[in-house]
């Protein structure tokens, strides 16, 4: 009995000191907003052909859209969003603030995935003076599954010819937009 007391107490320190190891690390180790933040499509990657060849309504009801027609020969923007998800909520003041002061030669396209109430999609959108097509995808997900979103919001950067320059899960800020929709006219 006394030889197994200086290992007990050995096994116990070396356990304390492997607890404390990991709060340590959990605490001071830069966290990221997201685990796959730099995965937001489960089927395109950056040099992606961006799926385009769909035919939406638009938020407002008006009439039906090409989203092709939207983003030929410009770079664009796509950004997946629901009025339900509370950080695409959150984006929507930078999407409506970049939309009123965005370059030439770029489109901004808002995407209204597996919507549950476009009444509130509209108020959001006007709240934060998004001006920018908005089409909505409707409980099919064809343009979703297409571009393989999940979770919202996510965001595309295509270029002039089509090509996936960067994406985004998550929010994003004013300052991340202007510089992701700059590098994608770059691309063009």
């Amino acid at each position: 009995m006394r030889h197994r007391a200086p290992l007990i107490s050995l096994t116990v320190s070396l356990v304390a000191l492997v607890v404390l190891a990991v709060v340590v690390a959990m605490r001071y180790v830069p966290k990221s907003n997201n685990s796959d933040a730099s995965i937001a499509s489960a089927t395109l990657h950056i040099g992606s052909s961006a799926p385009v060849n769909f035919s939406l309504s638009e938020l407002t009801g008006k009439s039906s859209t090409s989203l092709s027609a939207l983003v030929h020969g410009k770079a664009a923007v796509i950004n997946f969003f629901a009025s339900w998800c509370p950080v695409c909520q959150k984006e929507l003041d930078a999407f409506g603030s970049y939309s009123r002061h965005k370059p030439a030669g770029l489109e901004i396209i808002g995407i209204d995935t597996n919507e549950t109430s476009p009444a509130t999609s509209r108020q959001l959108l006007a709240k934060a003076g998004a001006v920018y097509p908005v089409l909505v995808d409707t409980s099919s997900l064809s343009v979703a599954l297409a571009y393989g979103v999940d979770p919202l919001p996510v965001t595309f950067f295509v270029s002039a010819n089509g090509k996936v320059v960067s994406e985004s899960v998550g929010g994003l800020s004013l300052a991340q937009l202007r510089k992701e929709g700059a590098n994608a006219l770059s691309a063009s």
